[in-house]
């Protein structure tokens, strides 16, 4: 049987997979709105790719996370991000030359945001963040060609 880690807020919850069948979801009115019928809390945003959900209960907000047994798997395998500050290089995952700066330093970025066109091998490759942050340094400059692996920006 599976096993559920589910993160509330700072908190954690395990659970089974007989455990989670056994809750009881009804859709309301609102398609985007479910209740769990005995102490009807919403659901007020869901990213069911990324298994999260803003949920509203008895007056409060909750960030749940859930983590079913591949997240489990790839957490003890030490693939996943350390605890505190996020940092992130961007690097080039290949040689090319450098097209466009979208961003510069200081600027705020989402995950998603495109933040460098790089052309190689006669392709066009937009190199996005993979996380929120702000963009600590910059440290190519537009027409600069760049090795495999170079940091190109960082962002923390």
């Amino acid at each position: 049987m599976d096993t559920f880690k589910i993160l509330i807020n700072e908190h954690q919850i395990d659970l089974s997979e007989d455990d989670l069948t056994k809750s009881s979801l009804s859709n309301s009115a609102d398609s985007n709105e479910h209740r769990i019928k005995a102490d009807e809390p919403r659901v007020l945003n869901s990213e069911p790719l990324k298994k999260r959900f803003l949920i509203a209960y008895r007056g409060q907000i909750y960030r749940v996370k859930i983590q079913d047994k591949n997240d489990l798997l790839i957490d003890q395998m030490g693939y996943t991000q350390t605890q505190g500050t996020k940092s992130e290089h961007i690097k080039a995952p290949m040689p090319g030359l450098v097209l466009e700066i979208k961003v510069k330093s200081g600027d705020q970025v989402q995950q998603g945001d495109s933040l460098i066109v790089l052309e190689a091998m006669k392709m066009e490759n937009v190199l996005k963040a993979h996380h929120d942050g702000a963009v600590r340094v910059v440290n190519v400059e537009k027409g600069q060609a760049v090795d495999k692996g170079q940091v190109l920006i960082e962002i923390e």
